[in-house]
């Protein structure tokens, strides 16, 4: 980790450890406050605990042993727990007695709705302050080990709506109530005081003893209510037709229903709204809302419901509180209800029958006509074991209008339209995203505007993950949740992990490449078996003159050798012990696709040869790697899938490479580790990048060439063949833009090295020649191109068949500089050649041999023969449009021609036709003397 690093993580680390601090001192002054709660003092001892943690991350981090990635990916998290642990600084001021105060005012200020309950702030600052040491646990600043178990006791606690009943045993305990009310402190034991009093113990108007667990007594029902746990959004964005299928079905008596989708799609935020819209329409209904993301949870919801309703048993320790709710619930008298499960991510605990009297969790909810139900899940398998599945909602990002709805909402309608859309789309129309970017926009007005955020989310995907990872407190959301979209996927990420394991490793390896189109022969997960190795002859561009950007075709150089496969071998064996497991057979990735799928991580194409993942997924999957030491594994893994399915650009395999570009284009900012991972992305970049060339895309060619060169001069030796190949591949593209002198110097370069360790005929060295005169033929230099064409083609004609593509290109080449020179009879006859032989060979629409039809038309033109030569274009062109499209390079250099060739053929014939009217002229001319002198006669 670099300086700069080191100091932004001690900084914040030494933060943190500051307020713990400050919180610690709060506690321990504290504990002689009259009234205060046991469980806040046991709280107060259990502090320290963040405390040491948090030295032990700054001894790792002084001492360099935590690394770069964990140090970037530990920097949001820790601004996240010195926020949380402010907050709960704050709160400590707020509600404890100071230090100074005497004993008269000494006394617990706290508020029950503070400090107590599952929703209270205390409850939810712990939590995250919690989940925060455990994240960064995760990234290796420390080891937890049992240090927080007593403090998640407590907080569990807490959770529990206790604020006023504290349980006492044992002789003359004294419970004091300071506020001035009565109390409902629970005791056993004997000689127990109660004493309520507006001050200190001896103030107190009224004492009571031996208080006891009072028994429920039958009361009037309570009027119906809502437990929403939320208020309502000001801001909401009414997605119609999700409240309208909502609606449909839960319509019907007894109905059940599901929204099921991505972390982050707005599931919870739908619930809610649906649940104030059911509160308004029908007064008289109880809506109720149950956390369902786990068995603890639950049950302490239906508790929760159990004290909102005051259903008759609820204290009675012995009593089943499923059975009671369920009974609750049964009993039409209690009106008609309306329960939301959200969260339930995990249905096992909810439908799985154990030893509970009763059976399953689920079961206490009936199927009643006077109620209904509506789950949130990010599973379908999980919705699908809840709820029919002809019930289950999809709940996908938002579209264009209703993301832009939400921008203007939160931001105001005097942003720009077009500004507002760019970054919907650069956040996926994800709602928490949005939510969570504007909340960050309007944080730090004005040095942040929406120009600003999509510069920083653009700038690096460092830079977006650190935007997307941070925490916004006024999002509706449950704390479990998380209010970030980063943290919120990785939930779901971690889930899977735990689950189904084969699928986390199938998400994992499909987050490197693009998020569209990503082909099923992309994603063996256990190392492949590369097939016997043919090393190809190389072939090279067909040189033009006047066609200086006509014949593209490089070298066809081997995309990898012995040599380089051998060097593999020892660390893709390593790589695949890291990043794999004990086999993938066919069923097991149907089965992790079918997953992925349910947990809406992926979609698939209708054919099911493709899949796609959203960006964000993408990002945030990339970040859990980072997090859990697993992202260079899968990585490297992607990397040699990819060089494996790449194929070398010839023609026929063009399809193919069209499919995988946008899979390599996107390596080209992969930073990987290891000599095997790093060769296996230049041999990618070499092949995209010469794939870019042929398609006439000479920017991402030059960037792709020069990426593939630094690393195999970096990593072999500048004269091996591969480092070679990559120049000639650069100096192709350089000659292509019209920079001739640097690629010149590049092929001399390739030249001589090849000359000097393969020899004067190799193919290698041959094709270089072809390359160095080509480039003399574009600078005009004909001659000295004419006669290294002669030596290369006599060399060829003599290794290869006089039909072989390179030894046809060679004639081409050699037609093509002649008939600049004026020598169109014999360039004709070598054109004709070619193109006979090509269309043989390699076929009538391969682009090489509509080039040779292009270039024997041209030979054609300059005789004048100019009937055959329109033919012979015309059907170039048509070829060319076909093949390459209409915007490639070739095809509109073979329209250029075409049309300057058409204008020839007309000024041609004008002049025959004024060459015509002269001669006929000049007989009737020549006629008139002669008519005269008869008429003289």
């Amino acid at each position: 980790m670099s300086g700069a690093e080191v100091i932004v993580a001690i900084s914040l680390i030494d933060a943190c450890i500051g307020i713990t601090k400050t919180i610690i001192d709060i506690g321990r002054a504290v504990q002689d406050a009259q009234g205060l709660p046991p469980k806040l003092r046991a709280l107060c001892d259990q502090l320290p605990a963040i405390e040491d943690l948090l030295e032990s991350a700054h001894d790792r981090c002084d001492e360099g042993k935590v690394t770069q990635d964990a140090s970037n990916s530990a920097e949001p998290i820790l601004r996240q727990c010195e926020q949380a642990l402010g907050e709960l600084r704050d709160i400590f001021r707020k509600v404890f007695p100071k230090d100074g105060d005497n004993r008269g005012k000494r006394v617990w200020k706290g508020a029950k709705a503070v400090v107590f309950g599952r929703d209270s702030q205390l409850q939810k600052l712990l939590g995250t302050i919690q989940d925060n040491l455990k994240l960064l646990e995760q990234r290796e600043l420390y080891v937890i080990g049992d240090k927080l178990d007593a403090l998640q006791q407590i907080t569990e606690g807490l959770a529990q709506d206790d604020g006023g009943k504290y349980t006492h045993s044992g002789k003359g305990n004294i419970i004091a109530n300071e506020g001035g009310t009565p109390t409902n402190y629970v005791q056993g034991g004997e000689q127990n005081r109660q004493v309520n009093n507006p001050g200190v113990y001896h103030e107190g108007p009224a004492t009571t003893y031996n208080t006891y667990l009072p028994q429920d007594r039958p009361k009037t029902p309570p009027k119906a209510s809502s437990n929403v746990p939320f208020s309502r959004d000001p801001e909401f964005v009414d997605r119609k037709d999700l409240f309208n299928q909502i609606n449909a079905k839960l319509s019907a008596p007894g109905a059940r229903a599901a929204l099921v989708g991505l972390g982050g799609v707005g599931k919870s935020q739908i619930a809610i709204e649906y649940c104030y819209r059911v509160r308004k329409l029908s007064p008289d209904t109880w809506v109720l809302w149950i956390h369902a993301s786990t068995a603890a949870r639950f049950e302490q919801s239906v508790r929760d419901i159990a004290d909102l309703v005051k259903i008759q048993g609820r204290n009675d320790p012995s009593a089943n509180i499923f059975t009671l709710f369920r009974s609750w619930l049964r009993d039409e008298r209690m009106g008609r209800w309306m329960i939301v499960l959200d969260n339930a991510d995990d249905a096992s605990f909810l439908v799985e029958r154990d030893s509970r009297p009763g059976g399953s969790v689920l079961e206490c909810l009936p199927n009643v006509e006077h109620g209904t139900v509506l789950i949130t899940s990010r599973s379908n398998a999980a919705a699908a074991r809840l709820v029919d599945r002809r019930d289950m909602i999809d709940v996908h990002p938002m579209d264009e209008e209703h993301a832009l709805t939400l921008l203007e909402k939160r931001l105001g309608q005097q942003t720009n339209r077009t500004e507002l859309l760019a970054l919907a789309s650069a956040l996926d129309f994800m709602p928490l995203a949005i939510t969570q970017a504007t909340a960050y926009i309007k944080s730090v007005p004005p040095r942040c505007s929406v120009p600003q955020y999509l510069e920083q989310l653009e700038r690096s995907s460092r830079s977006k993950t650190n935007l997307l990872s941070a925490n916004s407190e006024e999002l509706r959301r449950d704390h479990e949740a998380k209010n970030s979209i980063m943290l919120a996927l990785q939930i779901s990420f971690e889930h899977l992990y735990q689950f189904r394991r084969s699928a986390a490793d199938l998400l994992s390896l499909m987050s490197f490449y693009h998020h569209q189109e990503i082909p099923e022969f992309l994603l063996p997960i256990t190392p492949q078996k590369r097939p016997a190795f043919t090393r190809p002859l190389p072939s090279d561009k067909k040189a033009s003159g006047t066609f200086a950007r006509l014949f593209r075709r490089k070298s066809r150089n081997p995309s990898i050798n012995a040599s380089e496969m051998e060097a593999r071998t020892a660390d893709e064996e390593h790589d695949a012990t890291e990043a794999s497991y004990d086999g993938l057979v066919d069923h097991t990735f149907e089965q992790d696709i079918i997953t992925l799928h349910e947990y809406h991580f992926i979609s698939v194409s209708p054919g099911g040869a493709t899949f796609e993942m959203h960006r964000l997924v993408q990002l945030a999957a990339q970040m859990w790697l980072e997090a859990s030491g697993r992202y260079q594994a899968w990585a490297k893994r992607s990397i040699r899938n990819l060089d494996a399915a790449f194929p070398d650009p010839e023609y026929k395999n063009w399809g193919k490479c069209r499919i995988l570009y946008p899979h390599a284009n996107l390596a080209l900012d992969l930073k990987l580790s290891g000599r095997n991972a790093s060769l296996s992305l230049a041999s990618v970049l070499y092949k995209a990048g010469w794939f870019m060339l042929e398609q006439g895309q000479l920017k991402p060619a030059e960037a792709m060439g020069r990426r593939a060169l630094e690393i195999r001069e970096r990593i072999l030796r500048k004269e091996h063949p591969h480092t070679l190949h990559c120049v000639d591949n650069l100096a192709l593209v350089l000659e292509h833009q019209g920079k001739y002198e640097a690629a010149k110097t590049m092929f001399r370069r390739v030249l001589e090295a090849s000359e000097r360790v393969l020899g004067k005929e190799h193919p290698t060295t041959l094709s270089s020649l072809n390359n160095l005169a080509n480039v003399l033929q574009q600078q005009g230099k004909y001659e000295a191109a004419e006669t290294i064409y002669r030596r290369v083609l006599e060399a060829r004609e003599r290794v290869l068949e006089k039909e072989h593509p390179n030894t046809l290109t060679s004639v081409n080449n050699l037609a093509n500089v002649l008939q600049q020179q004026g020598k169109y009879e014999v360039a004709e006859a070598m054109s004709r050649r070619v193109v006979e032989a090509s269309e043989r060979v390699l076929g009538k629409e391969h682009p090489d041999t509509l080039r040779s039809v292009w270039l024997l038309a041209e030979v054609l033109g300059a005789r004048h023969q100019y009937d055959e030569a329109m033919k012979l274009y015309e059907g170039a062109h048509l070829g060319l449009v076909k093949v390459l499209g209409s915007t490639h390079p070739d095809t509109v250099e073979c329209c250029r021609h075409l049309t300057r060739a058409k204008e020839d053929a007309r000024a041609v014939e004008a002049a025959k036709v004024a060459e015509v009217a002269a001669a006929v002229q000049s007989v009737e001319m020549a006629k008139v003397p002669e008519a005269r002198r008869q008429r003289s006669q």
